[in-house]
């Protein structure tokens, strides 16, 4: 999956195979992972944050 996420960065346009659309499909299905990292970036104020 980490060769794909690179190779497909910077398409906009996917043509699939059967199979490869079943396991595109079945990857957006699985569960969100917890991201700590993500989690913490998200909750700090944004510099673009005009509030406050």
């Amino acid at each position: 999956m980490a060769h794909a996420r690179d190779v497909l960065a910077d398409r906009r346009l996917f043509v699939l195979t059967d199979a490869a659309w079943t396991e595109f499909l079945a990857a957006l299905d699985r569960p969100v992972s917890h991201k700590p990292r993500l989690e913490k970036l998200f909750a700090a104020r944004s510099i673009f944050d005009t509030e406050g």
